[in-house]
């Protein structure tokens, strides 16, 4: 799910930064330090939408640094059990197929796809019996999180394609 989240960050500027355009050299800082990347608090940060306060910086004596404490608005991505996603497969394998909406990863194991599909080794790909419907690299199909993995930097998931409304959608 998509939020729009108000949160302070520091940000440490060098003192080859000092001088005109102070302001421009930390919202830089600040979207390099932030923006792109996952944490477990708030997800995958997709963008730093505004900046609403600038702090006044502290000088670090040993290396001469300023850090500076940033209030502003991010786009976050954050997903939850029990979501369901759009996500697009980026490989099958004889024990299911992975498959990403946006930067999460996720694993869709063979217990947790329909049983009418069966795996062809040859073409690594997942064929309906009425082969109407296939699961392979570049598919789309609707998943359902049923458990997810938080690590500092990225969060990766379990999904299903078992239940209503989930399952291939080309």
């Amino acid at each position: 799910m998509f939020f729009l989240l108000e949160r302070y960050e520091k940000v440490e500027l060098p003192p080859s930064c000092f001088g005109k355009g102070v302001r421009q050299k930390i919202e830089e800082k600040l979207r390099e330090k932030v923006e792109g990347k996952c944490t477990g608090r708030y997800g995958y940060t997709i963008m730093v939408a505004t900046i609403t306060e600038f702090q006044r910086g502290k000088l670090d004596v040993i290396t001469g640094s300023a850090h500076f404490k940033v209030r502003f608005k991010s786009i976050v991505f954050k997903p939850y059990k029990n979501e369901v996603l759009m996500a697009e497969v980026s490989q099958a394998t004889e024990q299911g197929f992975f498959c990403n909406a946006g930067p999460l990863e996720m694993l869709v194991s063979t217990h947790h796809i329909p049983s009418d599909y069966l795996f062809n080794p040859a073409d690594k790909e997942y064929v309906k019996d009425d082969e109407q419907k296939m699961i392979k690299k570049g598919s789309h199909c609707r998943v359902r999180i049923i458990g997810m993995t938080v690590d500092t930097d990225k969060i990766v998931a379990v999904a299903t394609m078992l239940g209503p409304y989930l399952g291939v959608t080309n």
